[in-house]
């Protein structure tokens, strides 16, 4: 994990507010306002783009990274081939694992590793440590401030309208076509 043992990314981070150099995203989340003193937010990014492997196949990669840092960990690849086609665009395979996401960010915001798996069910002997290390501390915190995506992931992966849609294609205002 990039946070054991390495005192770089926390380092960076006193940089960057010693410089006064976070975002309002960042400085003002009452995750980062309220947290007790001493207790390190760092800042992560989420990263989500299609990634070709072979000439008639592609895959969804999901990383997160450390913004100040820019050290990038594979979190999720979800080959496109294999998502679901019942008619719901892919959202039966890609429910699950935005669930999983929403579940990790809600745990690094808190500070502390799950005491359950994401779907709720206890953690089994497959798990690994996951059971031993429930509730306990992990020694820091973050918070997700920034979500990258090209376009075609806005539409497809997010759920947002299309650009050639006919309704609001722009995700943040009423524009027409």
């Amino acid at each position: 994990m990039e946070l054991e043992g390495d005192s770089e990314p926390i380092a960076e981070l006193n940089r960057a507010l010693e410089a006064d150099e976070m975002p309002p995203i960042y400085t003002q989340r009452p995750a980062v306002r309220g947290a007790p003193p001493g207790v390190v937010v760092h800042p992560i990014s989420i990263y989500l783009d299609g990634v070709g492997f072979s000439r008639l196949d592609s895959c969804l990669g999901l990383w997160a990274y450390f913004t100040l840092t820019k050290k990038r960990h594979l979190l999720v690849v979800l080959r496109k081939s294999e998502v679901c086609s019942c008619g719901c665009r892919g959202w039966c395979s890609l429910f699950p694992m935005w669930q999983m996401v929403a579940w990790s960010l809600e745990h690094l915001l808190e500070g502390v590793h799950p005491s359950v798996r994401h779907d709720g069910t206890p953690f089994g002997p497959h798990d690994g440590q996951r059971a031993d290390r429930a509730g306990s501390d992990l020694g820091f915190r973050a918070v997700c401030i920034l979500l990258k995506c090209d376009l075609a992931e806005l539409s497809h992966s997010l759920g947002l309208p299309s650009c050639q849609g006919g309704i609001s294609p722009c995700p943040f205002c009423f524009a027409s076509p």
